[in-house]
């Protein structure tokens, strides 16, 4: 009885991580270059949506932090500028929405490895 149950959870819990084809298509971490900028697009699996710069310098930061998830043959992100932790009822921070074909999305993007960025705010 206990294995079974067991059992049951690890398969339920299997089940929730599942990507569909389309969802796999878009998760990992993207670049565009620009001229004086790489940019970069991090779509995780469990749809955490980062966008990220280097604003022509060595470092890069955090620019936008929200979720992700596919509807159709779409990707719909909404993000927000990071907020210092404690400060999230005092700034009135907007919520930016896209929605793009998922082809559209990828077009121009090239795959990249994992990277680090360092928040838009110094921890306190």
């Amino acid at each position: 009885m206990r294995f079974s149950a067991l059992a049951a959870i690890v398969l339920l819990l299997e089940a929730c991580n599942r990507l569909s084809p389309i969802e796999r298509r878009v998760v990992g971490t993207w670049v565009v270059h620009t001229i004086d900028s790489h940019d970069y697009t991090i779509v995780r699996p469990n749809h955490i949506y980062e966008e990220v710069s280097d604003f022509g310098n060595e470092e890069l930061t955090l620019l936008c932090l929200g979720h992700w998830h596919i509807e159709g043959e779409d990707i719909v992100s909404e993000c927000s500028l990071p907020v210092r932790p404690g400060l999230e009822n005092e700034i009135q921070n907007p919520t930016y929405s896209k929605r793009l074909r998922v082809d559209v999305f990828l077009h121009g993007l090239e795959p990249h490895g994992p990277i680090s960025y360092k928040l838009p705010y110094k921890s306190p």
